[in-house]
């Protein structure tokens, strides 16, 4: 009798090892599951409200150094560096013989006043630029 006993003790033990091992892991689903719902809604909601680039666009009339200066309220342009810019298109307004095709060869570069500018490089002032740029959010709020 002790022994039929004894076994029923080690199966009972056992059986509710196994049960509460399976409901650990079945509670640690779930609650993944609710924390990895929560997580994607709210990089959802940054996102909607933070988009991960900014662009921008313009024209203007470069001065003798064949730079434009960015206005200071531009969206993001405080994160505007040469290491997040992703895209830039610089085009004249008229082009001369020498301008056919892309070879104006843009740069963005910050000032010593901490202005961010266009460089154009073989620009033979002929009127006003045309520009484009697109670059990658550094800061979400």
């Amino acid at each position: 009798m002790s022994q039929t006993m004894n076994q029923l003790a080690i199966i009972i033990a056992i059986a509710t090892t196994v049960i509460l091992v399976a409901a650990y892991f079945m509670i640690k689903t779930i609650v993944d599951q609710k924390v990895d719902i929560e997580v994607e809604r709210k990089v959802a909601d940054i996102l909607s409200r933070n988009p991960p680039i900014y662009s921008a666009r313009g024209k203007d009339m470069p001065d003798e150094k064949n730079k434009l200066y960015l206005s200071p309220d531009l969206n993001g342009i405080e994160e505007l560096d040469p290491q997040t810019l992703m895209l830039i298109v610089v085009e004249p307004e008229r082009a001369t013989w020498g301008q056919t095709g892309n070879n104006l060869n843009p740069k963005i570069k910050i000032n010593e006043y901490g202005i961010r500018e266009i460089e154009v490089e073989n620009y033979v002032n002929n009127g006003e630029l045309s520009w484009s740029l697109v670059w990658i959010r550094k800061n979400y709020k």
